[in-house]
């Protein structure tokens, strides 16, 4: 390969970002608990990581691919190539599509913690 025929692959960080918290909800573990096994002071750096605001060192990636049996490789969202994970069943899924339920899902229960908000406080305050 001729070095300027060579494209420097960059990382989608606010993909990347969606990666990691649909990582985190699979996987059951809170941020409160990453923040922990990180031994991180406060919780704001993972929401930044969250948000596609930065990236975790390298040291924290590494943590995190333990954390959710992935390899570091499986949590980044390279631009221009196309995300794609395979699941233990073989299954291929595009990291849009499993990015897209799990906005579904968070607006499903958005909606559903709403109401059962709404009916405590009608009891509260009838």
């Amino acid at each position: 390969m001729r070095k300027e025929d060579y494209q420097y692959p960059q990382i989608d960080m606010p993909m990347t970002g969606k990666r990691l918290r649909s990582l985190s909800r699979q996987s059951g573990i809170t941020v409160k608990e990453i923040q922990k096994a990180l031994g991180l002071a406060s919780n704001q750096a993972i929401y930044d990581w969250f948000n596609g605001k930065n990236l975790p060192t390298l040291n924290n990636f590494l943590a995190l691919s333990r954390l959710f049996h992935v390899s570091m490789e499986e949590m980044l969202i390279v631009i221009g190539q196309e995300s794609v994970i395979v699941e233990p069943s073989g299954v291929k899924l595009s990291i849009e599509k499993i990015v897209w339920n799990e906005c579904d899902e968070w607006k499903n229960n958005r909606e559903q913690r709403l109401n059962e908000y709404s009916r405590l406080l009608e009891r509260k305050c009838a």
